[in-house]
């Protein structure tokens, strides 16, 4: 979904619960889990239709990319480890062929 006013579009940003962007979306973003959360470094991402690839983006509150990882097509799940990065929020992009979605991981 886009936003319009003015002269300006918008995609929506979510910052509320880890479920709250998964609207319109196909079965194999819809059905993510994140955990722990919160975590101290390393973190899991599992899903139930594992049919297709799935890039993972972490990105700070500042929208800059931290790092990327492929969630190939077939694997259940994928490691994530913030280890290196400062406790925080951090936000998760998942992209694939049917849209995307952003779940926030914290660390501490």
């Amino acid at each position: 979904a886009t936003f319009a006013y003015g002269d300006s579009t918008m995609s929506p940003v979510c910052f509320g619960k880890c479920t709250d962007c998964a609207a319109g979306l196909g079965e194999s973003l819809q059905n993510v889990s994140l955990f722990p959360n919160p975590t101290r470094g390393l973190f899991n991402l599992a899903r139930m239709d594992a049919a297709t690839e799935v890039e993972v983006s972490v990105l700070d509150l500042q929208g800059k990319v931290l790092t990327v990882a492929v969630w190939a097509a077939g694997a259940e799940s994928l490691g994530i480890d913030l280890s290196n990065f400062a406790n925080g929020v951090y936000m998760v992009r998942m992209t694939s062929d049917e849209g995307s979605r952003t779940l926030r991981v914290s660390k501490n």
